[in-house]
């Protein structure tokens, strides 16, 4: 019993050292830069239009498929739309419609063209995915980072001290598989 919980002490400690390395200073900036919407700004989003000539929100979330696109220029208000949606309750109660007895979660990620580069690139992208969603309440981590990220966690636990966390070492393909394992 004792050498088990030796055993998972050091799985905790490689799965920690591998989040950190996945996060990233800038991770949550542009979230805490968007200012919050004004009362009422975007109601509009979740109104049923039977002119409208966009596909209902609220009905996606209820029983869409694919993606829902969101597009506009550059300084019109996307991001403060998305984090509008995503905190707002009626997305997780319509989204319970389509999940069932699954518990919704909202993991987000906003581009910002004049951020770092992990703020403005697919890597960053990937990077924060992966470490929202293993970080989601109802998921263990420490059980999914050895099966989607075998290689980094192989390689602490085998107690190799200088273990590198460069961010170089987080390529496209790697982060792409790592989130296909997820799925």
């Amino acid at each position: 019993a004792i050498l088990g919980s030796v055993g998972r002490q050091i799985n905790s400690l490689a799965c920690s050292k591998i989040l950190q390395a996945l996060r990233f200073p800038s991770m949550h900036q542009r979230y805490e830069a968007l200012v919050e919407a004004h009362a009422k700004t975007f109601e509009w989003a979740f109104r049923e239009d039977a002119n409208a000539q966009w596909q209902s929100y609220r009905n996606w979330l209820r029983e869409g498929r694919g993606i829902y696109w969101i597009q506009g220029k550059a300084g019109s208000g996307k991001s403060t739309l998305m984090r509008f949606l995503a905190e707002d309750p009626r997305s997780l109660e319509y989204l319970q419609v389509w999940l069932g007895n699954s518990i919704p979660e909202i993991c987000q990620f906003y581009f910002w063209r004049s951020g770092v580069s992990e703020q403005r690139s697919l890597t960053g992208l990937l990077r924060t995915l992966i470490y929202k969603i293993v970080t989601l309440k109802s998921l263990d981590y420490e059980t999914l980072i050895p099966q989607i990220l075998p290689e980094e966690w192989e390689e602490i636990m085998a107690h190799k001290t200088e273990w590198r966390s460069d961010p170089e070492g987080w390529r496209i393909s790697k982060m792409k598989q790592a989130l296909t394992a997820l799925f």
